[in-house]
């Protein structure tokens, strides 16, 4: 069997995150094709509100974050990232956070690359910086605008460094809302 190419792989962590929502109660559409930062529509099991899923899947050692996460969505949609990992043997495994809280990560990057005089050409980040959201599929219980903050302290150091404290301020978790 010769080795499957980039968007069969892409397909294929759609298709596994998509079996996951589906095993924990959710039901899930697959979007169009072409939709732009959409992957999946997964409505939750117990109070029906509608979720937008973003897969990204990766085979090697890091993901790749297109430039359209150097931009944050409507801090109250609840739009999610699911990091899909395809390395076999080893089964799949999938890391869960809101689309912010990634795209909060990308911009982080791309600040501190541009306060070095780098270009950051291809947008890759790895698994490491999304430790505190693997397999974390309980926080799409609540909208993503509810999710806890637990991206490592780097990223916030950078966006405040770099003056993006109105990236902080769309993402973090306030108490008492």
């Amino acid at each position: 069997m010769s080795k499957p190419d980039r968007a069969r792989i892409g397909d294929a962590g759609e298709y596994m995150a998509a079996a996951e929502l589906t095993l924990r109660g959710w039901t899930v559409d697959m979007a169009r094709r072409g939709a732009r930062g959409v992957d999946l529509y997964a409505q939750h099991p117990s109070d029906g509100r509608v979720c937008a899923v973003q897969v990204k899947t990766r085979t090697g050692k890091d993901f790749t974050f297109d430039a359209g996460f150097l931009e944050l969505v409507d801090p109250d949609a609840d739009t999610w990232v699911i990091l899909a990992t395809f390395q076999p043997p080893e089964p799949w495994r999938f890391t869960i956070l809101p689309r912010n809280h990634a795209g909060a990560a990308v911009i982080a990057f791309n600040a501190y690359y541009d306060s070095q005089g780098k270009v950051w050409g291809r947008k890759l980040l790895g698994p490491q910086e999304f430790v505190g959201y693997d397999d974390a599929w309980e926080l799409m219980d609540a909208s993503a605008r509810r999710a806890p903050w637990r991206m490592p302290a780097w990223v916030e150091d950078e966006l405040r460094a770099r003056g993006h404290k109105e990236v902080l301020a769309a993402v973090k978790r306030r108490v008492g809302r």
